[in-house]
């Protein structure tokens, strides 16, 4: 909004679609600093998935892990 000087649905909607990837469309063209902020909110956002993602991930592995070593210890133990 700010920004681009457009309405609060506009800035909404083109958060929106950018952030779920859709790629729709702009609603109006952006901009050079309006595409400054949409790739800095890309960026973020990917970056948000990233950590969550590996936040998740990483108790599974890591209980696999802890899972064979744990096999071999007993195995050669």
């Amino acid at each position: 909004m700010v920004i681009e000087g457009r309405n609060f649905f506009d800035s909404l909607y083109m958060v929106v679609i950018t952030l779920a990837a859709v790629g729709l469309g702009e609603t109006h063209l952006l901009t050079f600093h309006g595409r400054i902020f949409t790739i800095v909110l890309i960026a973020g956002w990917a970056g948000i998935g990233f950590y969550a993602l590996g936040t998740i991930i990483q108790p599974i592995i890591e209980g696999e892990i802890r899972k064979v070593l744990g096999r071999k210890r007993t195995l050669f133990g």
